[in-house]
């Protein structure tokens, strides 16, 4: 019966479950980019592919104005770099995003001169898989109220750091970089992936449920309540609490439904003996 039941099934039906196919755009010299009715700015929707190496002459720009456009870069393991003497080697502009992996391996965006990846306001960046070298800036340009930013890294690695610059959400879900810097107004979801370096915590950091949490490896610096404090309240990057103020700037977090969601863990360690000297408690 059932085979009955599967020969009688239309085609079509069968085929709509079918992966659909990927269409790859190949570029294989810098003229691609210098002959675009636009030069260096890839503004068609689609799906792209290194086919060599390639020395840019100019940032490379995802989407052009505020059209935008949603663009697939797959590295193929070969290297974009930057040899102009502007900021960036690839800019993903408003309204747009940039989708970045590396189906080979070894390949590679770098910037010799500076930021390696820059994602303006109202655009999004995610970072499957690829080695980025000169960092990642992730918010720039004119800030609104609606303005959303944001960068998800679910694989690769970032040298030169990673900078929360305004309003923008991070999610950090896997692969290694070696270095944060969160501004105001920013949030870092830290649910997995490794930190080498540094960090500097202005903004909020949370950690979504069913998650492994990101490693710091390196000095973790934040803030709390407007207290200088080391840490950011990961599991694995716990608040330490040393005074009565950092003691209750935690309880504040944990008492405020803004701050802090039900859904989200808040983890302190106690680095010293607190006296409240007969302070008023609110647990």
């Amino acid at each position: 019966l059932l085979a009955l039941t599967l020969a009688l099934l239309p085609t079509a039906a069968l085929a709509d479950d079918a992966a659909e196919t990927v269409t790859w755009i190949e570029i294989s010299n810098l003229d691609y980019f210098t002959k675009l009715d636009k030069p260096y700015f890839i503004e068609p929707d689609g799906n792209y592919k290194l086919m060599n190496d390639i020395a840019l002459g100019d940032v490379l720009c995802i989407g052009y104005g505020g059209a935008g456009a949603t663009v697939t870069l797959d590295l193929n393991g070969h290297t974009l770099t930057a040899t102009h003497q502007y900021a960036h080697t690839l800019s993903i502009n408003q309204n747009s995003s940039l989708t970045l992996v590396d189906s080979v391996g070894g390949g590679s965006v770098v910037s010799p001169n500076g930021t390696a990846v820059k994602v303006y306001t109202n655009a999004g960046f995610t970072l499957a898989s690829g080695e980025i070298s000169g960092g990642v800036v992730v918010g720039g340009g004119n800030l609104s109220n609606n303005a959303t930013t944001a960068f998800t890294m679910k694989g690769g690695s970032i040298t030169g750091g990673l900078t929360a610059d305004g309003k923008t959400t991070i999610n950090l879900n896997d692969g290694t970089v070696d270095g944060i810097w969160l501004e105001n107004n920013s949030t870092l979801y830290a649910n997995g992936g490794t930190v080498t370096g540094s960090c500097t915590i202005y903004g909020t950091v949370l950690q979504q449920d069913n998650t492994e949490g990101t490693v710091f490896e390196g000095t973790v610096t934040g803030t709390l309540g407007g207290e200088e404090i080391t840490g950011i309240g990961t599991k694995n990057s716990p608040y330490e609490l040393t005074t009565a103020a950092e003691l209750k700037a935690f309880r504040n977090l944990v008492n405020s439904a803004t701050a802090q969601s039900r859904t989200n863990s808040a983890c302190a360690v106690l680095m010293n003996d607190i006296d409240l000297e007969n302070e008023p408690w609110s647990p």
